[in-house]
């Protein structure tokens, strides 16, 4: 009874967690800061097992009316998400979704809703959208992978589908965090554009972007987006998160100073590099005269003006067989990614040639399953998940 007693007078010394007994967060120091709602004994002791829960006074999911809320905790999380799609995710991932947690606990993957975006990607893994599925690591890697989108590029956030936008990380290594986020509107082309340096900098971003856009046109629909910027704003700042919301911070300037090239995709290429410089050689060709090439591939009228057309391209193929004996890596990783940019079908087997050696020789070999689960099957339009 002492016992018990004195665990009621801890729990009341502490703050109360906003979650309640369905908080994400099961870690020993966050129980020693907060307290829930259900009984003392579940804040102390062991963790508890993974737990999945169904609301019954959820209202159905527009998106899966059978989804689950999964109750996890960030290590738990952490491991899932690397077991399915090889990579980790950063802080800010995580702390997001605990932000749409505290808008719409019953369902955040909506609660973006409002101002246009939904949170997909690896956060289907968080709703428990991937749970009781049997589904090949190919699947995985496609899941809300959008035509344009390279290896590099992982994305969390969709938009406007008409436009085909969508938000997400972007990264140099598989093996490293991401260094920007970065939007592309698949519908209109390759670029990707750089939305700051963090996901809660890339949602301001977007919300700016739509209010200087929207105006006085749709008021409710600017009256939707400056709630969505003051709530998280004000999450942030109770939540004592000293989190950067710019769009061009000091460490993605650092990262442009080391960056190849541009790319046709406009996010630019970054490879390490020897004292010697060794490790990169640009492509002999400008991206005006490559695009020529390739749009002269795709006009041809018959298989025989297409190999006659694909004949320079070859010749950079070996030029890029060339730079491989001499350990520039970087040159058949661009011309690889620009050809995919382009985005013909005609030019899958060359890519396939380029890109995952290259990525084998940059110790980047995630990025090379990555392509070959993307080009066995490259979709159109922004229906993408596999679940």
């Amino acid at each position: 009874m002492a016992d018990l007693q004195n665990k009621v007078l801890e729990k009341t010394e502490k703050v109360k967690c906003k979650y309640g007994s369905s908080c994400y967060q099961k870690s020993r120091d966050h129980r020693k800061r907060f307290h829930r709602d259900d009984s003392c004994p579940s804040d102390e002791g062991s963790d508890p097992p993974l737990k999945k829960q169904r609301s019954n006074n959820a209202k159905k999911s527009a998106r899966d009316s059978e989804t689950l809320e999964m109750v996890l905790s960030r290590e738990e999380a952490h491991k899932i998400i690397k077991e399915k799609l090889g990579v980790e995710m950063p802080d800010c991932f995580y702390e997001v979704w605990e932000f749409c947690r505290s808008l719409n606990a019953e369902q955040p993957l909506d609660a973006l809703k409002s101002a246009g975006l939904t949170l997909v990607g690896p956060y289907d893994i968080l709703a428990g959208r991937f749970t009781g599925k049997d589904l090949s690591r190919a699947s995985c890697l496609r899941h809300c992978r959008y035509f344009y989108d390279p290896p590099e590029f992982q994305t969390v956030l969709q938009g406007n589908k008409r436009t085909g936008f969508h938000i997400g990380y972007f990264r140099d290594d598989p093996d490293s965090l991401p260094v920007f986020l970065a939007s592309n509107k698949a519908e209109e082309g390759y670029h990707i554009s750089p939305q700051g340096e963090n996901l809660f900098a890339a949602i301001m971003l977007y919300i700016a972007g739509e209010l200087k856009s929207t105006g006085s046109k749709d008021p409710s629909k600017a009256a939707a987006l400056k709630g969505i910027s003051k709530q998280l704003k004000e999450w942030l700042e109770s939540s004592k998160l000293d989190i950067p919301l710019e769009n061009k911070t000091k460490k993605m300037k650092q990262r442009d100073k080391k960056m190849v090239c541009k790319l046709f995709h406009g996010a630019g290429l970054v490879v390490p590099l020897d004292s010697n410089d060794v490790g990169y050689r640009e492509v002999p060709e400008t991206p005006g005269d490559l695009r020529k090439m390739l749009k002269s591939v795709m006009a041809a009228a018959t298989d025989a003006e297409r190999m006659q057309a694909f004949e320079p391209i070859q010749e950079l193929v070996t030029l890029v067989q060339f730079a491989n004996d001499e350990c520039d890596y970087g040159m058949g990783l661009e011309l690889g990614l620009d050809l995919f940019s382009f985005g013909s079908e005609y030019l899958h087997k060359t890519i396939l040639n380029l890109l995952p050696l290259a990525y084998q020789f940059l110790q980047r070999d995630l990025f090379g399953e990555i392509i070959t689960a993307h080009l066995e099957d490259r979709q159109k339009g922004s229906k993408l998940s596999v679940v």
